[in-house]
């Protein structure tokens, strides 16, 4: 009988060990999946509070930016410079001048092929345009070789895979300045410092090329408002031409500027003083 009680106590010994391990089993797993639930919790919490900041600081700079009719209303030119701009101009002669004739039937040849070019190019002050903005970008990549501000330039040049274009003056249209990316790659080109950075949204790179134009005394009145440009095709192409010719008329007076000349086409005036002009007669 003893025996038989000390074999009984003993497996009540061991059923109360296995039940007392079995609980703390079960109250490990149970913190465990209590500390799981915290912790998803939190980060649940967590990206719902960087989704709001987010949310917020998107919220605070589109308040913060200025819409299209405000760009529109602080760039508006005076209408004389619409109607100026808007009026056709006289096709140009076929003939050339007795200055580019030659003795020799292959030189004059040759002479009035590069006569043609010219004349066509002066024609279309778009092609004249291309063609220098071509040339300065590709001056500065060459000067700066290696630089940061070759990165910044090409990375504003079209890529032909992407967007069916090459930079080539032959290639590109009013239509290609409609992101405002070639805008910026001109002036990076231009003043390397003018522009730290080039915002990322068209309307916002529209925007940096016109403020920057004025800082480099462009007359405001010879800008042009983002819907000018944007969405392609662009709408009042003439007015960003304007503003084109006024820029190339002040890098014309840049004594400091080394890169390519700015062709006689592209700006034929002196520039003005900025602010000066307004009520000048054209």
């Amino acid at each position: 009988e003893e025996e038989q009680k000390a074999e009984e106590d003993k497996a009540r010994h061991q059923a109360d060990e296995a039940m007392r391990k079995a609980a703390e089993e079960e109250a490990a797993f149970k913190a465990a999946e209590e500390a799981e639930a915290k912790r998803r919790t939190e980060e649940e919490e967590a990206e719902k509070k960087r989704q709001a900041e987010a949310e917020q600081t998107n919220a605070d700079e589109e308040k913060a930016r200025p819409t299209a009719e405000e760009e529109a209303k602080q760039f508006q030119p005076p209408p004389r410079f619409l109607a100026a701009f808007s009026e056709e101009r006289p096709p140009v002669a076929a003939e050339s001048s007795s200055e580019y004739e030659t003795d020799s039937d292959d030189e004059h040849a040759a002479t009035q092929h590069g006569l043609r070019r010219v004349e066509k190019d002066t024609g279309d002050p778009w092609r004249v345009f291309f063609g220098w903005l071509v040339e300065v970008v590709n001056y500065r990549l060459q000067a700066e070789a290696g630089k940061l501000v070759c990165k910044q330039i090409e990375a504003l040049l079209p890529d032909p895979a992407k967007d069916g274009v090459a930079f080539d003056a032959d290639e590109l249209k009013p239509d290609h300045l409609s992101d405002g990316k070639l805008l910026l790659a001109l002036l990076v080109a231009l003043r390397p410092a003018c522009l730290p950075k080039a915002m990322t949204v068209a309307l916002g790179r529209i925007a940096q090329f016109n403020k920057v134009c004025v800082s480099l005394k462009v007359n405001s009145s010879d800008t042009f408002t983002p819907p000018d440009l944007m969405p392609s095709p662009a709408q009042n192409p003439h007015l960003v031409l304007r503003c084109l010719h006024a820029l190339a008329a002040q890098v014309r007076g840049w004594k400091d500027w080394t890169g390519p000349p700015v062709p006689k086409a592209l700006a034929p005036l002196t520039p003005l003083a900025k602010g000066a002009g307004r009520g000048a007669a054209r």
